[in-house]
């Protein structure tokens, strides 16, 4: 009536029933399949879920809801601006007829714009989101349900096959994605336990030592690129085989999983069709980096932590004076890891926003969520682990500067200089508190790491400086400068929120204040263990001859 063009989907008369009789007879072929086979897996579960899914793709109603809850859910994500779906005219909609608006564009395997590469990484992002955060998961992305519409964005059609994720198995999901693209395969099989991949009874075989070697060969394999395949399949089956004969069957597929298989695999499928080294797991980085280090939400920030983080060297508690280690947590920042996770926040901006180091308003808006993440006064995940680190950093350089100081006269000199520089031997006394131990060495080592990229490109820039015969400051203010555009915006950020800075400052501050009260209680309660000890010990020995 108002001129806009439409498309129009109409139903074939009369289709439930074949649906209905394929269903039946699958059911029926099932159970006798998985016994054959001698599988865990609910076969019978999964052809219903499967059933569910075909029948309710039927009703043009429900699919008409599903595109536009997802129009409303996606609008809440900084992907609002580069992924869209048909707007539903519901006044001309009915159970089996569904009208949209026309959509502009090309299937995006077949087009031959040069951001097809962008948008695959959009829509792998798009399907996490769903997947990870909102929990309605499109799940029929064959190549004719993709577009790039005429203006650069994804549209995605047909959204009667969809599935409905819970929270808590959106959570476990994002623990596992998050330990795959850190390449932390040893925590993958407790994964798969969480996720419902391991039968009850079989969890201690699952987590066994064969068991996280041969999937950690699996999955290092599937991070190389190229899709399956790229993988050994021999050699990967005949060590699950091996397993298998050892432990018994102790895998299976949970019902809930074979939409979410179907719906990625087919994405990888695509992007393999750009790309023929395509890594879908390395392809996760940018959603999974964007969330956890945004997220605050306590699973979340449990994520972010296991990505990031590695055991110090010494892990145990010692029990002697001076011995115990100054904070419960004994792990170390892999630098590798922390570097990584901000590459992938630039490639999500990139994919979610177009970032062009030429458009001032794209820089303006990642200087923006720079500065929220590091340095707002309410906090992020990431401004926590930061925080956290610069207090251990603090802590461990300036035990470390002490030890240096005291340990640089030589023996002779110092039995003379110490009783003049410490006349009422505190320092003597304190020594249990300024000790060393292998964790600050180990702080120390990851600090040094994280800030060699910097100060290598520190160096390029300085060098790229004196070729142009131009000072660094007259660079950093030139307009045209791109290298100089995102620091000056930044700071240019910092300045207008300057009165949250004294905020992360007192955070920093209490921060430092606690490792010294952690390191006072630990090295008390060595004292009070090591007196223990010496009582014990006395008391076994019986009374002192002195004594009687």
């Amino acid at each position: 009536k108002d001129g806009r063009e439409v498309a129009v989907k109409v139903q074939r008369p009369d289709v439930l029933e074949p649906i209905s009789l394929d269903l039946y007879l699958l059911r029926s072929l099932a159970k006798p399949f998985k016994e054959s086979r001698n599988l865990n897996t609910d076969i019978v579960g999964l052809v219903d879920d499967w059933g569910r899914g075909f029948v309710d793709e039927l009703d043009y109603t429900r699919e008409a809801a599903n595109s536009e809850s997802f129009l409303r859910s996606i609008a809440k994500t900084p992907l609002a601006s580069v992924v869209t779906a048909p707007e539903v005219v519901g006044e001309l909609s009915t159970k089996r007829v569904l009208t949209t608006l026309w959509v502009n564009g090309a299937r995006l395997e077949l087009s031959a714009e040069d951001d097809v590469a962008r948008l695959c990484g959009v829509a792998l992002n798009a399907y996490l989101t769903m997947l990870l955060e909102t929990g309605l998961l499109h799940c029929d992305p064959h190549p004719g349900n993709l577009l790039r519409t005429a203006d650069g964005r994804l549209c995605i059609l047909d959204w009667g096959l969809v599935t409905t994720l819970e929270p808590e198995l959106q959570l476990r999901f994002l623990e596992h994605v998050a330990h795959l693209t850190a390449k932390d395969y040893a925590a993958v099989p407790a994964d798969l336990v969480a996720l419902g991949f391991v039968p009850a009874n079989m969890e201690e075989a699952a987590t066994s030592e064969g068991v996280v070697e041969a999937l950690t060969d699996v999955y290092s394999q599937w991070a190389g690129g190229g899709g399956a395949s790229k993988i050994d399949v021999s050699e990967v089956t005949g060590k699950l085989q091996a397993l298998t004969e050892e432990k018994g069957n102790f895998f299976q597929i949970p019902p809930y999983f074979a939409y979410v298989l179907r719906a990625f695999s087919v994405l990888e499928g695509i992007a393999l069709m750009n790309d023929p080294d395509y890594s879908v797991l390395n392809a996760c980085l940018p959603y999974i980096s964007q969330r956890v280090l945004s997220d605050p939400s306590p699973r979340s920030t449990n994520a972010l932590r296991s990505f990031v983080y590695t055991n110090a060297p010494t892990a145990a508690r010692a029990h002697r004076i001076g011995d115990a280690p100054p904070h419960r947590a004994p792990q170390v920042i892999d630098s590798k890891r922390f570097l990584r996770l901000f590459d992938g926040l630039q490639s999500f901006a990139a994919s979610s926003g177009g970032l062009d180091a030429d458009k001032e308003q794209q820089l303006e808006t990642l200087a923006v969520q720079i500065v929220d993440l590091l340095f707002s006064a309410k906090g992020s995940p990431v401004q926590d682990l930061l925080l956290f680190e610069a207090a251990r950093l603090i802590d461990a350089t300036v035990r470390d500067s002490l030890h240096r100081a005291l340990s640089a006269p030589p023996p002779p000199l110092r039995r003379v200089l110490l009783p003049a520089l410490d006349p009422f031997g505190l320092l003597r006394a304190s020594s249990p508190l300024l000790r060393k131990y292998d964790e600050d060495e180990a702080v120390l080592t990851a600090a040094r790491e994280l800030l060699q990229p910097l100060s290598e490109a520190l160096q390029r820039e300085l060098a790229h400086v004196r070729e142009r015969g131009v000072s660094a400051s007259m660079l950093l203010a030139d307009e045209e400068n791109v290298n100089g555009k995102l620091p000056r915006l930044v700071a240019a950020e910092l300045w207008r929120r300057r009165a949250e800075i004294p905020v992360v400052s007192a955070r920093l501050s209490a921060r430092v204040l606690m490792r010294g009260i952690d390191r006072v209680d630990a090295v008390a309660a060595a004292e009070v263990e090591a007196d223990r000890e010496i009582q014990a010990n006395g008391d076994a020995l019986g009374p002192s001859p002195l004594t009687q």
